[in-house]
Parts: structure tokens; C-alpha cells; sequence
């Protein structure tokens, strides 16, 4: 929603990221795969282009000079990915909450984050109920 606002190198290493949050779990999901598609798209990038340039922890390191918002969007981002099957996958999210402890989001800033994408996620449930009862 936000990814347009992240530099180039930030968007790389978003994507890095992304596909590391994919694969936590040991597998990549074809809905996942499709977010990380639609991720490249809303940044104008090549979904083509082979990412894993950096590792976790050098995404991480590179990721704490951005500006906290930058370091939110990609947070938001990443909890979005982990439910992008459908399912919340522990291993996924472990992941992204033990990425956002390393750019340096505090565990308030975390929980904060974390209630707003669950009732982002509660809002688009009820827009797709309300649509289907007026079909």
C-alpha cells in the first residue's frame, strides 16, 4: 500500500525480505508468490529480477538507517505476506517479529502494528461479506 514511498535499495531489500518471509515456514505458497508479484508491480519493479542479494541480518543492518516509517511499512508489509495464504503460519510470522526487534521497531510500536493489520484484515472479511449478501 505504501512500498511507492521506499527507496530503490529499500525496495530491493523489501523484496529480499519478503521472499525470506515466504520461505520461513519451508515452503512457498502460490498466494505468496502472488503478493510478492503484486509487491513488485506497486513498486514498478522487475518481478523477473533474481533477488537474495543481502542476507537477513545485512537487510536488517541496512534497514535500521531508514526512517521509522519506512522501517513500519515494511513491517506492515511483511504481516500482510504472512497471512497472504490464508493461514497464520508461526514460523512466518517469528520471523517478521523477530526482523522488526532487529531494524529496531520496540515490541509497543510491534503489538501496535500487528492490531492494525489484524483489523485491516477484519475490515476487507466484512467488505467481502457485505458484497456477497447484496449479490
Amino acid at each position: 500500500m505504501f512500498l511507492e514511498k521506499l527507496s530503490e535499495r529499500e525496495k530491493e531489500v523489501f523484496l529480499d525480505l519478503a521472499r525470506a518471509t515466504a520461505k520461513a515456514n519451508g515452503m512457498v505458497e502460490d498466494s505468496e508468490k502472488e503478493m510478492i508479484r503484486r509487491y513488485c508491480r506497486e513498486m514498478s519493479m522487475d518481478e523477473h529480477k533474481i533477488y537474495d542479494e543481502v542476507t537477513v541480518d545485512e537487510a536488517a543492518e541496512f534497514l535500521k538507517e531508514s526512517s521509522s516509517k519506512v522501517r513500519n511499512i515494511i513491517i506492515v508489509e511483511l504481516m500482510i505476506l504472512c497471512s497472504a495464504d490464508g493461514e497464520k503460519d508461526k514460523e512466518e510470522k517469528k520471523f517478521v517479529k523477530d526482523l522488526a526487534e532487529k531494524i529496531g521497531i520496540s515490541l509497543e510500536t510491534y503489538d501496535i502494528l500487528k492490531k492494525d493489520v489484524k483489523a485491516f484484515h477484519e475490515m476487507i472479511h466484512d467488505m467481502k461479506k457485505h458484497i456477497k449478501e447484496k449479490e
